[in-house]
């Protein structure tokens, strides 16, 4: 299956606005078969009926039972999954989603482990924002198709993430947007030197210029970084 742009088809916080075509309920009972976009209110009743929704493609849900990814399986064309403020504190394997390309997990406040993932192998596109408490990536690595991945933290809150190891693995990576804070003092973004596929790299700018440089050395399609406020790296000269 080709890949097509999500994270990078706007450049804007795929978490934030309505997705076209988007129907809401709170019973799937309530929604015509034929749907494809649909968005799940809390509490939901009858989920066990989103497997006969064959057309399915784009999902978004508020609360998630462990049990629902049997159902979720039965949906053949289900390629985005949008987790927006879950409680849950983990979330059990996505194996069964096979044909999943994109997701956005935002402010899942309990959310700590990331290890769900480490069985979509061919997922394309990822968003991780205000999960406070991930801060290992360390499934990430296992993502070897992924093109596209968006990581932002709360502002507010001191949390750091442990090593960008797992990214620089990541051989297929196009575009990266990172705005959160790396354990350790020098070398943080090394990591990320090596990413041959790597065309647009946006970051917050909490970083040494070298550790910056280091990256721009070490991607061979990456022209520069991009931070918040119009300003990158190297700074754009001005026209005398």
């Amino acid at each position: 299956m080709g890949f097509r742009r999500f994270l990078s088809a706007s450049n804007e916080h795929p978490y934030l606005g309505v997705p076209d075509g988007q129907i809401s309920a709170g019973d799937v009972s309530d929604l015509p078969r034929s749907a494809t976009c649909i968005e799940l209110e809390e509490p939901c009743a009858n989920f066990e009926l989103i497997s006969s929704f064959k057309r399915l493609r784009d999902l978004s849900l508020s609360q998630v039972d462990q049990s629902w990814f049997r159902h979720l399986a039965g949906c053949p064309k289900l390629r985005i999954l949008r987790l927006n403020g879950l409680k849950n504190a983990s979330l059990p394997s996505f194996a069964s989603l096979a044909n999943l390309r994109s997701l956005v997990l935002f402010r899942c406040a309990k959310l700590s482990s990331l290890s769900f993932l480490r069985h979509i192998k061919d997922l394309h596109s990822l968003c991780i924002s205000e999960c406070p408490l991930i801060r290992d990536l360390g499934p990430l690595d296992r993502l070897t198709e992924l093109r596209e991945l968006w990581i932002d933290s709360q502002i507010s809150r001191s949390t750091k993430i442990k090593s960008l190891k797992p990214v620089g693995k990541l051989s297929q990576l196009q575009y990266l947007q990172f705005y959160a804070k790396v354990d350790g003092k020098t070398s943080r973004l090394d990591p990320l030197a090596g990413l041959q596929k790597l065309n647009t790299l946006q970051m917050s700018n909490g970083f040494s210029d070298a550790e910056y440089r280091v990256v721009l050395d070490g991607c061979p399609k990456l022209k520069e970084i991009r931070f918040s406020g119009g300003k990158s790296f190297p700074k754009k000269k001005r026209a005398k």
